[in-house]
């Protein structure tokens, strides 16, 4: 184990304030844990770097010259991560609470849990946002979804 609890693993493309929000989030609402953060840009049109390195300069940045695609982006992030934990967060996520904090919390103390998410939420705070299917899926679920 290192001294860094959490990765927080970040793709820009043509999304600077977005990026920006979360960015500013993830520090407003994660205290307790060490982190990093890792923003990949995907050959953004406007200095998204250069901005974001003025106003977080703890933030680790890749700069792709070309769009590389959100996963190859991602995998950038993780080959640079330093953190005992790696979260893929979407750039255009805002914390809310300490979930962050709560999730490293929750993955230290049980280690045979592989994978977390937490409830996630639409712009108007109240829907729960569906993020994926049914586990176990059933010959129902392939066909339709719900």
């Amino acid at each position: 184990m290192n001294n860094i609890d959490l990765t927080v693993c970040l793709v820009n493309h043509h999304a600077n304030q977005i990026t920006l929000n979360c960015i500013k989030s993830i520090f407003n609402k994660t205290t307790n844990a060490l982190f990093e953060i890792i923003v990949v840009d995907n050959a953004s049109n406007v200095d998204s770097s250069a901005d974001i390195a003025k106003r977080f300069p703890s933030v680790i940045l890749i700069n792709n010259k070309h769009n590389q695609g959100f996963a190859v982006a991602n995998n950038q992030a993780i080959k640079v991560a330093s953190g005992d934990f790696v979260i893929l967060l979407n750039n255009d996520t805002v914390l809310q609470n300490d979930a962050l904090d709560k999730m490293i919390n929750f993955m230290s103390n049980n280690p045979w849990v592989g994978i977390v998410t937490c409830k996630l939420f639409e712009a108007d705070e109240k829907t729960i946002q569906r993020n994926c299917r049914s586990f176990p899926l059933t010959p129902f679920d392939t066909f339709f979804a719900r």
